[in-house]
């Protein structure tokens, strides 16, 4: 069995607008898997493990880079 990608900060994301957000939306904050992918894990290949964690890394990466934006954004505002 593959080891678990989990880094034990379970939260998901907060949806800023408000609106309903379906388990396919849903990311942890910590490993970046959506809730789906992280019940999946469990029973998943190891080739699709693989497909998951590689997912779950570009969304991590995609977060903190728009992350980063705003930041910038928010500094040039000031």
């Amino acid at each position: 069995m593959t080891k678990s990608i989990c880094t034990k900060v379970c939260e998901y994301e907060d949806d800023s607008q408000g609106s309903y957000r379906s388990n396919e939306e849903k990311t942890c904050r910590g490993c970046g898997r959506t809730a789906s992918e992280i019940i999946e894990w469990y029973y998943a290949t190891k080739e699709r493990k693989i497909e998951i964690a590689k997912a779950a890394r570009k969304r991590t990466k995609d977060r903190k880079e728009a992350e980063k934006q705003r930041k910038m954004i928010s500094l040039d505002l000031i």
